[in-house]
Order: C-alpha cells, then structure tokens, then sequence
C-alpha cells in the first residue's frame, strides 16, 4: 500500500514539474526533476508488478527496472549540476554521466543473468554520487545558494534510512520496519518544495523587476526633464550673457553698464539692487561707480561717503575680504554685531535696506579690478544655479570695465600726445622763425638758404 502511494505522490510531483517547465523552459532543474520522478516511478511500480502473483514476463520487467534504476543516476546528477552549477565539477559530472550510460547499455545488450551481476557495482556509484551530491550541497550553503538547506537536510535524510535499512539487512535486526520508502517520500518531497522556493523566488525577482523598471522609467524620465529643463535654461543664459557682453562693450559708461545688468538679473532673480565698485589705479580704494536701488539708477553724491571709497584695508569689512580673498563672498543674514564692528558694512546695509547680499570679484588677468555686489531687501534669497549665472555675469561685466579702463587709457593718452605736440610747437615758433618753424613741422627737415650779410646773437632763455 505504502509503495504504490509513494510511486503515486513521485508521478504527481513529476507530473506537476514536468508541465512547469513547459511553460517555463529555462529552468532546467524542473525538468531534470521530473525525469528523474518519472524512472523512478518506472521502477516502483515495476516492483510491484514483480511481486504479484502472476508477473508478466520477467525479462522484460528486468530490463525495465534495471535500465530505470541506471538512468536515474545520470539525471539525479543532471538535477543537482542545474540546481548549483557554479559549485559541480564539470570532469566529475561527466564521469558519473559517462558511467551511468555505460551500465544503461550493458542492460540494453546483456542478457539478464550477465547485467543484473552489475547491480552492487552500481550501488558502490550510487552511493559515491550521493555522497557527491552532499559535498556540492555543503559547498552551496557555504555560498548562500538558494534551497542549499532544504536540499541537504532531505538528503542527510535519505542517507539515514539508506545506512539503516542497510544495518537492518545485513548486520543489526531491530525489529523497526523499512524506512527507505519514508526516505524516498521525505526526499522527493523535500526537492518538490525546493523547486517551488525557486519559482516563488524568481516570480519574487519578476515582480521586483518590474516595480524597479517603473521606477527607473519614471526616473529617467524625470531625469530627461530636468536635462532638457537645464539644456533650455543654459539656452537662455547663454543667449542673456552673449547679450550682456554685447550691450556692456558698447555701452562703456559704468551707468549703463549697471542699467544692463539691472535689465536682465533683477527681472528673473530675487535681487532687487546692484552695486559696483571699481578698485582706483593705485590699487588702494574702492570706489563706488554706480548703483542700481530699488527699481532706478541711484545718485551717488546721495551716498554717504564712508561706503562712496572704501579703504582697501582689513577694517573695511566683507568687501576687502571679497577683494582680497578673490572668490565669491555670500551673507545670508545680517549680524548686528558685525555691523557695529565695521562701520562701512553697517552704513552699506542701511543705504541699501539690505537683508542679504552676494559679493563678486571681477577678475580680469588674475588681480580684482572691482567688485559686483547683488543686494536682496526681501528674504528671499539667491539659488544655487542664479549664484552661478551671477558669477558668470560678473566675468562678463569684468571685461567690459577691463575695456573701458583700456579705452579711457587710450584717450587719456591720446590727450596727453595733443597737449606734449601743442606744447612742443608753441616752443618751436617762439625760438625759431614762423616760415622756418611750419616748415620744419611739414617736412622734418628746413632747406638751407644763403645770405650774403648776417649778423649772429647769443642769448640765454630763463
């Protein structure tokens, strides 16, 4: 009864996995299962048809349970290599195919009395394979493998009954029944729960895969938005500051420079005032060259004249600092006590109404030639990426000013040249004849001319 309930219970479950892997063909293990559920049902009930009481014909019957018996070997071996592959030695897995073939064949040539001698021999390798099959199994657990556990402990099982129906036979009688059939029921069933952990585990990973590429979908999308959103605002900042390098060059004022600027920063960004200040020749004071305060153009002799020229000197506060320093200074709330300390700074905050401020060098080959100062009055303060823009807007307006310092420069020259030549011609026709003198400014040079009488005087100029 027992018997034909365990070949039952293998015929299900190989049934069961047999049409599992039908539907899902890359696991290969099911398969493999289920060939080796399926012989040894074969030989289960070949067993039984042995022990009733008009067998059919035994040579046929012993073919059939020995060519199940010695098939069962290669595939239990082709189950376990596709359950952990990583930790099965190809060489040894080969071998044990390669034999189990061999005594297959053997009972496919061989007549029953030579092929059935070769049964211990094939349990000698059955019992080798299984022992094999543990060392691979502890080898997988080592590695964290899935179903490592289950497969040993069915296995550990297995040997039990196996070592003690062998005792029970041969050498010990207990009294206790045979529990191979109980071994055998425990091992299939534990490999059933085995493959069904596997399968639970990669619908697990299906489902976290495509919760995952949601995710990501949604993400990259996000992704792509914000890169067009930057690519369309770079756009912009570049079209702004092309612009503004445009207007700043052809307007050299420092006013309308300052205009520029308040045109196109103070209508997208949360500044509402803008400073600048331009360091003198000697390199010794900042002087304040044009403000932009709420909405118009500020009169500056309306400043006071602590913060009109500021002394570059450590007293003077966050702008010699910014000045000496050359990078960006940025105050996102003012201090009392730091305004007490530094008058210039105090009187800064007053006539501006100033609640934060950005203070940019203007760097033009290496030395700061002025400072760019952006002024909140309202809390809100400057972003990131408007700092950043602001920083490039302020290279932008330190070439302008660095070409206008060059133009006036030239023009201050130029002046110079036109008062040296006025001067140097006015002394010209006073010490020499006017008729001599235009010539010599024409030509470079005076003709000589012959007098017949000449009369010579010495005189000293004073």
């Amino acid at each position: 009864g027992f018997s034909l309930f365990l070949a039952g219970a293998i015929l299900i479950m190989g049934l069961h996995y047999g049409l599992l892997y039908l539907f899902r063909r890359r696991d290969r293990a099911a398969f493999w299962f289920a060939v080796f559920c399926g012989l040894m049902v074969i030989r289960q009930l070949i067993q039984l048809e042995l022990n009733a009481v008009t067998p059919p014909p035994f040579e046929a019957l012993m073919k059939l349970e020995f060519g199940s018996y010695y098939l069962s070997l290669p595939a239990f071996m082709a189950y376990v290599a596709h359950l952990f592959d990583r930790e099965v030695y190809p060489k040894i897995q080969r071998g044990i195919y390669i034999a189990g073939l061999a005594f297959f064949a053997s009972v496919l040539i061989l007549p029953v009395r030579w092929f059935s001698m070769s049964g211990p021999a094939f349990d000698l390798l059955a019992v080798t394979t299984g022992l094999y099959g543990l060392f691979v199994t502890v080898r997988a657990l080592l590695a964290g493998r899935l179903g490592a556990k289950i497969f040993l402990a069915a296995g550990l099982i297995l040997l039990g009954t196996v070592i003690h129906d062998i005792l029970r036979t041969s050498f010990l009688d207990w009294g206790t029944p045979s529990l191979l059939s109980l071994g055998l029921f425990l091992f299939f069933f534990a490999q059933s729960s085995l493959l069904s952990q596997r399968y639970s585990q990669a619908f697990r990973d299906l489902e976290d895969l495509s919760e995952n590429l949601e995710l990501k979908a949604h993400e990259r999308t996000r992704e792509l938005a914000t890169a067009s959103e930057r690519a369309e605002q770079a756009s912009i900042e570049s079209r702004i500051l092309a612009d503004l390098a445009r207007r700043a060059n052809e307007s050299q004022s420092p006013d309308r420079i300052m205009q520029t600027i308040a045109q196109i920063f103070l209508n997208q960004f949360a500044a509402d005032s803008i400073a600048l200040y331009v360091v003198d020749r000697e390199a010794k004071n900042l002087r304040l060259r044009a403000a932009y305060l709420s909405g118009e153009m500020a009169q500056l002799s309306l400043a006071p004249a602590i913060i009109r020229t500021i002394p570059l000197m450590r007293s003077s506060g966050t702008l010699y600092r910014t000045y000496q320093k050359r990078v960006p200074f940025r105050i996102d709330r003012i201090v009392p006590e730091w305004n007490e300390r530094f008058p210039i700074d105090g009187a800064f905050v007053e006539y501006c109404d100033m609640k934060w401020t950005a203070q940019l060098p203007l760097l033009s080959e290496g030395r700061v030639i002025g400072i760019l100062c952006f002024i909140g009055s309202q809390s809100e303060l400057l972003r990131r990426e408007e700092l950043a823009f602001a920083e490039r807007m302020a290279a932008q307006v330190a070439g302008a000013i660095r070409a206008a310092e060059m133009l006036q420069d030239t023009i201050d020259a130029r002046a110079e040249s036109e008062v040296a030549r006025a001067e140097s011609e006015r002394l010209l026709t006073r010490i020499l004849p006017g008729p001599v003198a235009e010539e010599l400014k024409q030509n470079g040079t005076v003709q000589p001319l012959q007098y017949d009488s000449v009369t010579v005087m010495f005189t000293d100029f004073v």
